[in-house]
C-alpha cells in the first residue's frame, strides 16, 4: 500500500536492501503441523543458503494519547461512501486485548452482531456493515466500517457510538453468545494444517507459540465487568473517524 509519491520514491536498491536485512534466517519462524518427515534435513535443503544478517529491530512510535475528536474526509467520485471508525487500543499480550476480542464478537459477527443488527437488519442504513479488532506484537486497533449512501453516514455514525455505550449493559447471554462464536470460528479457522501452522507462526512471532493454546482459554475467563470497563476505557468519545464521501 503507498500513494503514487510514496511507491515511486524507492528503487530496486531500496527493495533489495530491505530483503536481505529482514529476510534472514535470525529474523525467521519455521512454522510445521502434520506428519511430515525429515523435517530438519528438508529445511537445511531449502534455507542453508540464506546467510545470517544485522538484525533491523522495528521502531515502535510513541504516540501520544488521543484526547479529541479526528476527522478525515476524502470526496471522490465513487459508487458508495465509506466510513471507519476507529480506536488505537492494545498489543495481543495486554490482558485487555481478550475482552476486546469478545466485544468485537457481540458488536460484529455475523448478521447477529448488534452494529450489523442497528444499522442494516433494522434500518437498512448500509450496503456492508462490519467490525476489525486487531492485537498484534507492539500495536492495537479496533474499527467499525461501513459501505453506505453519504446521506446515510452520520445516522450509522451515531449508530454505532450508541452500541459502544450499550456494552455498559452487557447481559450473560451476550456474552456466552460471543464466547461461543469466538470458540466456534477458532476451530474452524485451526482445522487445517496450514491454517494451524500459520497460528503458532503468528503467536511465535509475538512471543511464543505455546501461547496458541491458552488463547481459548483466556477468552473464556472475560466477565461481564471487564466487557463494560474495558469498552468504557477504549471505545470513548475520542474516536478516529475517516469518510470516503461520494461527490
Amino acid at each position: 500500500y503507498g500513494t503514487v509519491e510514496t511507491v515511486k520514491s524507492f528503487d530496486r536498491s531500496h527493495i533489495a536492501d530491505y530483503y536481505y536485512s529482514h529476510y534472514i534466517p535470525n529474523n525467521m519462524v519455521i512454522s510445521i503441523v502434520g506428519n511430515v518427515a525429515n523435517v530438519k534435513e528438508q529445511i537445511k535443503r531449502y534455507f542453508n543458503h540464506l546467510k545470517p544478517n544485522k538484525k533491523i529491530h522495528r521502531k515502535i512510535a510513541n504516540e501520544p494519547l488521543q484526547k479529541k475528536i479526528k476527522k478525515f474526509v476524502e470526496k471522490r467520485k465513487t459508487l458508495n461512501s465509506y466510513m471507519v471508525l476507529g480506536y488505537k487500543t492494545v498489543p495481543r499480550l495486554h490482558k485487555d486485548s481478550y475482552a476486546l476480542d469478545v466485544i468485537a464478537a457481540v458488536l460484529g459477527r455475523g448478521q447477529s452482531g448488534w452494529i450489523f443488527d442497528e444499522i442494516r437488519n433494522k434500518r437498512g442504513l448500509a450496503y456492508q456493515v462490519g467490525v476489525n479488532d486487531e492485537n498484534e506484537l507492539d500495536y492495537g486497533i479496533f474499527a467499525v466500517y461501513t459501505s453506505l449512501d453519504k446521506k446515510n453516514i452520520e445516522k450509522a455514525k451515531e449508530i454505532i457510538l450508541q452500541q459502544f455505550r450499550r456494552l455498559g449493559k452487557i447481559n450473560k447471554k451476550d456474552l456466552e453468545e460471543a464466547k461461543t462464536y469466538i470458540e466456534g470460528n477458532h476451530a474452524l479457522e485451526t482445522e487445517d494444517n496450514f491454517s494451524r501452522a500459520d497460528n503458532l507462526a503468528v503467536w511465535e512471532t509475538i512471543k511464543d507459540a505455546r501461547l496458541a493454546d491458552s488463547y481459548l482459554v483466556e477468552i473464556r475467563k472475560i466477565t461481564i465487568d471487564d466487557v463494560r470497563n474495558v469498552a468504557k476505557k477504549y471505545l470513548n468519545d475520542r474516536y478516529t473517524l475517516i469518510v470516503i464521501e461520494q461527490k
